[in-house]
């Protein structure tokens, strides 16, 4: 694990210690690891740099859940670009990562319903940005 990620994921269990929410994130670390195995396509994404970039160009995941964060990283680097959140088809935002134009996360609400329900999530880079970079560090969710 890179240094960022070592500091990342420290700071997220930290975060979960103080709010006493360290069982519900490991069950919930739990439930990814298990999505790694049930999604090749996810670990292929992540492990494979050598996709094209049209094969890079969008993130799509399928999740039961009633509400979902996005946790994307915000940069000042002129290689990234905006991404598209569309759920179930829908557009629902265009998520930039020059906001703030320094390294940090950005956690944004996807959706929230009253209800679980199966999404499909796809994000996927806005047109002009095709040739850029868009990094997502993680979801977190209710179910």
């Amino acid at each position: 694990m890179t240094e960022v990620g070592n500091v990342y994921g420290q700071s997220l269990y930290e975060l979960a210690k103080d709010e006493g929410l360290s069982r519900e994130i490991g069950e919930q670390l739990t439930v990814l690891q298990k999505s790694f195995g049930e999604e090749p396509d996810f670990v292929r994404l992540l492990s494979n740099p050598s996709l094209s970039k049209p094969e890079r160009a969008f993130f799509e995941l399928t999740i039961t859940c009633r509400a979902l964060f996005l946790i994307f990283k915000d940069s000042g680097e002129v290689d990234a670009g905006t991404a598209d959140v569309l759920v179930d088809g829908e557009f629902r935002f265009t998520a930039d990562p020059h906001v703030n134009n320094w390294l940090h996360c950005n956690a944004v609400l996807v959706f929230q319903e009253k209800e679980t329900a199966a999404h499909t999530v796809r994000i996927q880079m806005s047109g002009e940005n095709l040739d850029k970079k868009f990094t997502i560090l993680g979801f977190g969710y209710v179910e």
